[in-house]
């Protein structure tokens, strides 16, 4: 407990499955959490059930700078700070470079990796204000390998090797301003989404046995916060730069 004491984070992404996961777990380590994501009715639901004081949140188009830098203002009018920032909102389409139309190509990319380059360049202005600062960007093992074990997705695969890259670019670029930045590498998490796909096929989990050293377990999300917590934390203070898989050994095929 109070791993994050007095620690400020956005954490985008937060109606439902990680990022929801990781504003709990970050409420209870103590830290001060503003969760956004484009999906406002699920994320007022899902943030009033929680009944935290020290919680706030907003809609939010991670693709659109203009929306950046009002979640940016209003964390600063309401904290006073921000110290971490975890990049999580992305979706997946899941179909190869063949299928995939321009549209939904596009979609993607400003999802993942637009996102994720506006949420460092508009946070990374304020950040570092005290101590050590941390941005955690969530890749995916869709970044570390390609292929159908890892969504079978162009745009997807594409999107996050770039955050990948960009996280270790920005590792060198910040950290003057002792500001943190690494990524976090997930394979399948069993969300609601991956277990009603599951009832619906479930010769599915059988077949990823091939890819998974730990299978049959499926990350849940709370795995993932954990991963989260402990870059977002003190506890990594000389890390930046690194890409941690917790994707159950996907990537080491």
């Amino acid at each position: 407990m109070n791993r994050l004491s007095n620690k400020v984070a956005i954490i985008t992404g937060a109606a439902q499955g990680v990022g929801l996961a990781t504003v709990k777990m970050f409420l209870k380590e103590g830290a001060f959490v503003v969760g956004t994501d484009i999906n406002y009715e699920k994320l007022d639901e899902n943030m009033k059930k929680l009944g935290e004081e020290h919680l706030i949140w907003f809609k939010h188009d991670v693709s659109s700078e203009d929306d950046w830098k009002r979640i940016v203002d209003a964390t600063i009018e309401r904290f006073g700070k921000l110290d971490v920032l975890v990049n999580n909102a992305g979706f997946i389409v899941g179909k190869n470079v063949m299928e995939e139309s321009l549209e939904e190509w596009n979609k993607v990319m400003s999802v993942s990796a637009t996102g994720a380059f506006l949420g460092i360049k508009t946070c990374s202005s304020v950040m570092g204000t005290e101590g050590h600062s941390s941005i955690v960007n969530i890749s995916s093992g869709a970044g570390l390998v390609g292929g159908p074990r890892t969504g079978n997705d162009a745009a997807y695969n594409t999107a996050k090797g770039g955050e990948r890259l960009l996280t270790k670019h920005s590792a060198h670029a910040l950290a003057s301003k002792r500001i943190r930045v690494n990524s976090i590498h997930p394979g399948s998490i069993m969300t609601d989404m991956l277990k009603a796909y599951l009832e619906m096929d479930p010769n599915c989990m059988e077949s990823s046995k091939p890819f998974c050293p730990l299978y049959p377990h499926y990350s849940e999300p709370e795995d993932i916060a954990n991963a989260i917590i402990f870059l977002a934390s003190d506890e990594s203070k000389t890390i930046t730069g690194a890409e941690l898989a917790v994707d159950n050994g996907l990537a080491s095929y």
